[in-house]
């Protein structure tokens, strides 16, 4: 993993999280719920914002899965237990990355598989 993209992952995360909080209709207090807003901005603007965040989770799903394949190539030219073991690790880190952000997918009811097929999926 390269530790230089660990800001850039924070910002992903906040970002989906944030929008998993706006879903869920909370992160607001009372008052800013009471205020009438335009029911057409509102829709469009969550609508966007959702947008913005499946694009972001249906990348951040390709680069899993890309770095599942690529643990799995690194384990089968290990040589030495060392290596293997840290293979191993590897694998089983890409592993639980690929099936948290499919579990994201889910939760947020984003429908990954048909913008996999259009971004030419794990090629």
């Amino acid at each position: 993993m390269d530790w230089r993209r660990l800001p850039d992952l924070r910002r992903k995360i906040s970002s989906i999280r944030e929008a998993v909080i706006r879903r869920r209709g909370g992160g607001e207090s009372e008052e800013v719920r009471a205020q009438p807003k335009p029911q057409a901005a509102q829709t469009e603007a969550d609508r966007q914002s959702m947008s913005q965040t499946a694009q972001a989770l249906i990348r951040d799903i390709r680069e899993a899965h890309r770095d599942w394949i690529n643990a799995h190539r690194h384990f089968e030219y290990a040589s030495g237990f060392d290596q293997i073991d840290y293979a191993i690790y590897a694998i089983e880190a890409a592993e639980k990355r690929y099936e948290l952000l499919l579990r994201q997918a889910k939760n947020l009811n984003v429908h990954w598989r048909v913008e996999w097929e259009k971004g030419a999926g794990a090629g």
